[in-house]
């Protein structure tokens, strides 16, 4: 019988990543105490961007990277299976932020002005796992801190 005990997933990624790469690296770690089938897997980059503060605080979230890998996996019991990806992603600076990288003289300013707008990104990485024969699905996120 498939997948009586769900599959556990884990994300290995460095903690930093750079906005400018346009790419993350790592690896998902399978392990499960049944065998089961893996038919699917899907990772997403997913950026929360927040400005204002109190009532007038306004929060968005934004998938910036996103893949699907279709391809079919065994997960034996007791077994482990890494699986490297490479996920693209694509990064859109505001406005604000352009003006800031375009002008030597305005990037203190700018970042000024986004402290007081209390402008912040938050970057978080997560996979979503489809097996065969399971209604609870394996889920796995991670918090990443973006450098410039």
């Amino acid at each position: 019988m498939l997948g009586i005990e769900g599959v556990k997933v884990q994300l290995i990624v460095e903690p930093h990543f750079s906005l400018r790469s346009g790419l993350i690296t790592g690896k998902l770690e399978f392990t499960t105490k049944t065998t089961s089938e893996i038919s699917a897997i899907e990772i997403r980059l997913i950026e929360k961007y927040s400005r204002g503060r109190g009532s007038s605080k306004r929060v968005d979230e934004y998938i910036i990277g996103s893949m699907v890998m279709n391809e079919k996996m065994k997960i034996q019991s007791q077994e482990i299976i890494e699986l490297p990806f490479e996920l693209p992603f694509t990064y859109v600076s505001s406005e604000m932020e352009k003006l800031g990288e375009g002008h030597f003289l305005l990037k203190g300013p700018v970042t000024f002005a986004k402290m007081l707008k209390n402008v912040k990104s938050e970057f978080r990485l997560e996979t979503r796992v489809e097996v065969k024969d399971l209604k609870l699905q394996p889920f796995a996120e991670k918090l990443l801190l973006a450098k410039p």
